[in-house]
């Protein structure tokens, strides 16, 4: 369930936008960790698991932004904060002997302790026009977030820029990087299954970062065709995943290179695109299975073409 409102009064030159909202969720996970006549599976033992809990999100954000003349043309400045608090609570566990048998056993203890985190938030950005064909774009996050247990705190800077060329009015031309992380779930860090269910939760992981850098190029033809293609360079840093010893660790680093192409058409009964990546990881990832420059379960090409065709009616205008 998803509640949101925003509010977005003009004062004078700044525009603010109040946005409060409120979510719900229920969460319902299956697995069959050990299948019946499975080798090996002791007489007795779990080999099936259902867990679920609910969790309640509630928060604001406010946002002030403006705009200023800058010597290459009209720019734009904004900062804003951003409140978030996370409820988790009502979790259970149910293990059955086999993954379609109805004898069940409910644990007594909570599977997924209840508890509550909060997140603050500071951000600003600015859209800096250099000149007329120039324009670069710089923003900065900073999260503080309390978590559930220990008194833990986790506070991170996420920086980003791109500088964008635009030599004629059909080519834009795109250089970035920037840099974010990801705190691990909430179930990851403190579930306490352990071997019943195959996995054990840990208090100690750490957050997953990723520094990226893109340079990319678009360029639209006529008969509005647009080709655009973008290389990328990924590397992630304290990846978090599940060892074989069923704990929950974040030693991992991956790091990915690809180039993705896309080109599209669209008129007015028209939308179609069709695209094309490229993935290729570097053979020094650790705490993935990496063999020929590509990660097991995880295509090194992939593509897709989606079309959207909506005829019009005889005498409703031109295309």
């Amino acid at each position: 369930n998803h509640l949101e409102l925003k509010y977005t009064p003009k004062l004078g030159e700044t525009d603010l936008t109040l946005r409060p909202y409120f979510d719900t969720f229920e969460t319902l996970g299956i697995e069959p960790t050990r299948r019946a006549g499975e080798a090996g599976a002791a007489a007795g033992s779990p080999r099936s698991t259902v867990v679920g809990w609910k969790d309640r999100n509630v928060g604001l954000q406010a946002v002030l932004s403006r705009p200023y003349a800058s010597r290459g043309g009209e720019s734009s400045v904004l900062a804003g904060a951003q409140v978030e608090r996370l409820d988790v609570y009502g979790s259970f566990a149910l293990l059955s002997p086999d993954a379609t048998s109805a004898l069940w056993r409910r644990l007594d203890a909570e599977t997924l302790p209840s508890g509550r985190e909060t997140t603050y938030a500071l951000f600003g950005q600015a859209k800096h026009r250099l000149h007329e064909a120039l324009l670069l774009n710089a923003g900065l996050r900073y999260d503080y977030k309390l978590r559930a247990r220990y008194a833990q705190v986790v506070d991170r800077l996420s920086p980003r820029a791109a500088l964008i060329f635009l030599p004629t009015a059909a080519l834009s031309l795109r250089a970035s990087y920037g840099r974010s992380f990801s705190d691990p779930p909430y179930f990851y860090r403190y579930n306490t299954l352990g071997g019943a269910a195959g996995y054990q939760g840990s208090d100690q992981l750490k957050p997953e970062t990723l520094d990226s850098t893109q340079f990319s190029a678009e360029w639209t033809a006529p008969w509005r065709l647009t080709h655009r293609v973008n290389v990328f360079l990924n590397d992630y840093r304290n990846v978090y995943f599940r060892d074989s010893d069923t704990l929950y660790k974040n030693t991992g680093v991956l790091r990915t290179r690809g180039v993705e192409a896309e080109l599209a058409l669209r008129r007015a009964d028209l939308d179609a695109r069709a695209n094309y990546t490229f993935l290729y990881t570097e053979g020094n990832s650790v705490g993935y299975q990496v063999q020929d420059n590509g990660i097991a379960n995880v295509p090194s090409h992939m593509g897709n073409l989606a079309v959207d065709y909506a005829p019009r009616r005889a005498g409703s205008g031109a295309a």
